[in-house]
């Protein structure tokens, strides 16, 4: 995302959040488990970032309430359970670090519509979208045949 907002020249806002920071609720572990937690978990990444977030857990040399807070961390955020969720998701999504967590300044909608402008005339709003096809080129949308606008749209 911060990659994207520069290329588009978008300006950043810090809004005061910590997403890598959070208190587990429900699992006894202490601050320092969790700091020496996210040391072993990043030298596991370095080391082989392939396989699930419960896997690496698994391999990991990390108190045992640790393992099931950052676990439940990895699972909440993805919407998935460990053994769905990669590994490399430990270092982003479901991270524990101190780093700001910034949003597009005016919004960020503004990201969403300079990917748009982007594309040009290849992204039409408003257009019913009858089916979607997957290729060897990518995803195309079947659209009406004359468009509210009045030209035909693209195949």
């Amino acid at each position: 995302m911060l990659e994207l907002a520069d290329r588009f020249s978008l300006g950043l806002w810090d809004k005061g959040m910590r997403y890598g920071q959070w208190e587990p609720r429900g699992v006894e572990v202490s601050e320092d488990e969790l700091a020496a937690a996210r040391i072993e978990i990043d030298r596991a990444l370095a080391a082989n970032s392939s396989g699930s977030a419960a896997a690496l857990l698994e391999r990991v040399a990390i108190a045992p309430g640790a393992r099931e807070a950052v676990l439940a961390r990895a699972e909440v955020s993805a919407a998935a359970t460990g053994a769905e969720v990669p590994a490399v998701e430990l270092g982003g999504l479901a991270r524990l670090s101190d780093e700001p967590s910034p949003g597009i300044a005016g919004g960020n909608g503004r990201l969403a519509e300079a990917l748009a402008q982007a594309l040009g005339d290849r992204v039409r709003l408003d257009e019913p979208v009858r089916g979607i096809g997957w290729g060897d080129g990518g995803a195309r949308s079947a659209v009406d045949a004359t468009p509210r606008g009045g030209s035909p749209a693209p195949r």
